[in-house]
């Protein structure tokens, strides 16, 4: 893990040197409007508490774009795309598992308002298309949990979304958003309609170009018959920084989990990631 984390640490390095000005966005969260396009790139690699021996390449890469068509609204999309390799010693033994495959591909509409004194407030909408792959689902879901729509086979999602966010050049920046996610079976006679509610909470302070992140978020089974309540909900939050500028902005976070069960599973994620902003 120090070496995988030297070079993330290296890679991260050579953008901010590279450039000189960048664009601020959330770690998370949706991304934020503008007036320009905007082409984003993040891998997440997750690291496991069992004894095995996952590839440095294993993880989620994702596409994002976020294309203005209007003066009021954005077309936007999402590809994610999963590799989970890896190989576990049983001391009479070893097994071996090498799988590669799309999640679900989003496509989507953004409002993109006015800021006002420095506040904005967006509605997303839009559908989870049945793309993804069976085989690399369970890797999705202990990565990116908070997106789990992305990763569940043979469905259609149905994803809305408000977010309000308040800047700040040189202090204190927060956000929130929530929404209900429906999930539609394609596949299966048993399988039946359910229905999530996210919501995050996200908290930062910039100095100069400098802005430091920290997000709350959780995601909710509303139809699911449970004996307790908190059986319903996962949280997770996650730490990071980015380098604000006009055109470029690459980010780096690293997520835990708040609950046990996962926390057996999984020790964290580390993200890095990166925004350009195109005329």
């Amino acid at each position: 893990m120090k070496n995988l984390l030297s070079q993330v640490i290296k890679v991260y390095l050579l953008f901010l040197i590279s450039f000189g000005t960048f664009f601020s966005q959330t770690l998370n969260l949706q991304l934020i409007p503008t007036e320009k396009n905007q082409i984003g790139f993040s891998f997440e690699k997750q690291f496991y508490n069992n004894n095995n021996n996952l590839s440095a390449l294993s993880g989620i890469y994702q596409l994002y774009l976020d294309i203005p068509i209007s003066n009021k609204f954005n077309i936007i999309g999402n590809i994610p795309f999963l590799n989970t390799s890896y190989e576990i010693d049983y001391g009479f033994g070893k097994y071996d598992y090498d799988e590669n495959g799309f999640g679900n591909i989003f496509v989507g509409m953004q409002t993109n308002p006015e800021i006002v004194n420095n506040r904005i407030s967006i509605v997303t909408f839009g559908l989870f298309l049945p793309t993804g792959e069976k085989d690399v689902a369970s890797g999705g879901f202990l990565t990116d949990y908070y997106y789990i729509q992305k990763y569940i086979p043979n469905s259609l999602g149905l994803y809305f979304n408000y977010a309000y966010h308040r800047s700040n050049e040189n202090g204190i920046n927060y956000g929130l958003e929530v929404g209900p996610n429906i999930l539609v079976p394609t596949e299966g006679e048993t399988s039946e309609t359910e229905v999530f509610l996210h919501y995050g909470f996200a908290l930062g302070y910039q100095m100069e170009k400098i802005i430091l992140n920290v997000e709350f978020t959780g995601i909710g089974i509303v139809t699911q018959a449970v004996d307790n309540f908190e059986d319903r909900l996962i949280h997770s939050l996650n730490f990071g920084g980015q380098w604000k500028g006009d055109v470029i902005t690459p980010k780096i976070f690293y997520r835990i989990y708040l609950r046990e069960e996962l926390r057996d599973m999984i020790d964290g994620v580390l993200g890095v990631g990166i925004n350009v902003s195109i005329d």
